[in-house]
């Protein structure tokens, strides 16, 4: 017995954890920018990713907090979004639920509120109307997905990349809220079946169509635009 605690023992020192619990800012968006593949990036979230559409002029709008030099983290964050603007092969899987918690709260479920407010309206809906014009013109795949068919949580955002893996970040949505606990997962023949599931799902049943996808955006947004503000 005392083999064997000890050869196993041994071997969990020879082993990258499955799961991380970090509350780190810092840590969690290099660890964001170091899995981020130029090249490619599938999202699977209850809300829709506007990460591309977040600018330096948006990061400097909003992003708050004295708990850190302003200047190194306002750097690290456009660094993040700056990747995510350049992606060319880019998806972003979501529900409609999702879709009206991000108009009427207006906050980025990913995102820890102790760091961003939440959104001014006019910049939401911005967002959403670049969102739907790089879904018309092929810049992006957007997928909203059929709630009988397919079901998101709304406290995991998981981003699938063929190259670097399975990367799953809590949201604010979970009890102890945003990226307290991250999972990821390189094991190949798992993040290959993950990512040809993502492929697939673009004409499938388990999603509405292009067509479709547009026109509910289009209703959300025209129907936001005509609500009062939050005070």
């Amino acid at each position: 017995m005392e083999y064997f605690t000890s050869h196993f023992h041994n071997l969990l020192q020879c082993c990258d954890p499955l799961t991380r619990c970090d509350t780190d800012l810092v840590s969690i968006l290099h660890k964001y920018i170091d899995t981020t593949s130029p090249d490619e990036l599938q999202i699977l979230m209850a809300q829709p990713c506007p990460g591309r559409y977040i600018t330096q002029d948006v990061i400097a709008k909003y992003l708050k907090n004295q708990n850190f030099p302003y200047e190194p983290l306002f750097d690290l964050v456009e660094q993040h979004f700056s990747r995510l603007r350049q992606i060319p092969k880019y998806y972003t899987v979501f529900t409609e639920k999702g879709l009206m918690d991000l108009l009427e709260n207006r906050s980025l479920a990913d995102l820890p509120p102790e760091y961003v407010p939440p959104l001014e309206k006019e910049d939401i809906n911005n967002m959403l109307r670049q969102l739907m014009d790089d879904i018309r013109s092929g810049n992006l795949t957007g997928l909203i997905t059929r709630p009988m068919q397919l079901q998101l949580p709304d406290y995991l955002s998981i981003y699938v990349n063929s190259k670097t893996g399975i990367h799953i970040y809590s949201t604010n949505s979970f009890i102890f809220g945003a990226y307290c606990c991250n999972i990821h997962i390189t094991e190949e023949s798992l993040c290959h079946t993950f990512y040809d599931f993502i492929q697939s799902l673009p004409g499938s049943p388990m999603v509405y169509s292009t067509e479709d996808c547009l026109r509910l955006l289009e209703q959300r947004i025209k129907e936001n635009e005509k609500k009062e503000p939050l005070h």
